[in-house]
């Protein structure tokens, strides 16, 4: 319904039961043109009026996903690699994974957990850091611990005005490959749930 609601306000240029697209004069400037490709196969796009005049959009011979990313191809516009977005099926974590022998899981807090974050933030790489937007400053966040030492935090926040809750989560190098994330991704979603919230996991196959 989130997702809906941003590619259907404004005119709509195109509409059948497998592509929509729509003309958004309130769409903000980095923000174009969005595509939302659906796993019903449905694709919905969104345009600012300007985007549609310059490429003509109202002018298709055929509409599909395919016709407007031609059309896209023709002009200097670039289109950012997609994130691919995750949630559980009925809201529900379905069954927990084993914890990794030794690994303590449990939440984080400023107040107590401050300098073993710090620590764990010194061996992260800058681009891991950037990519994952965990920070112990979120509304929820917690922690993998191999006895005194953080080897992996996940962290969520609201996303904008919703019940969404969006999911970020980085594993120390060394500790990678042992389900970690993972374990840490349920923990964090059993309470995302408990305070009636939807977890929203987002990633870039690369």
């Amino acid at each position: 319904t989130y997702w809906r609601s941003q590619m259907v306000q404004g005119s709509i240029i195109h509409l059948d039961e497998v592509f929509t697209l729509v003309s958004n004069p309130a769409l903000d400037e980095l923000y174009k043109v969005m595509i939302l490709e659906m796993t019903n196969k449905h694709t919905m796009a969104v345009v600012t009026p300007m985007v549609a005049e310059a490429l003509k959009l109202r002018e298709l011979e055929e509409y599909s996903i395919h016709t407007l990313r031609e059309a896209i191809s023709t002009c200097k516009l670039e289109l950012h690699s997609p994130d691919y977005i995750y949630y559980l099926l009925d809201n529900r974590v379905s069954q927990l994974s084993d914890i990794t022998e030794g690994i303590v899981i449990r939440a984080l807090s400023i107040e107590t957990d401050k300098e073993a974050f710090r620590k764990f933030e010194s061996v992260c790489s800058e681009e891991d850091l950037d990519g994952a937007y965990v920070s112990l400053k979120h509304w929820i966040v917690y922690g993998a611990f191999d006895g005194d030492r953080l080897v992996g935090a996940v962290s969520v926040y609201p996303w904008e005005e919703t019940k969404l809750a969006d999911i970020g989560v980085i594993t120390d190098d060394a500790y990678r490959g042992r389900g970690i994330a993972t374990r840490l991704v349920q923990a964090i979603c059993l309470e995302v749930i408990d305070r009636g919230h939807v977890p929203q996991y987002r990633c870039q196959t690369d």
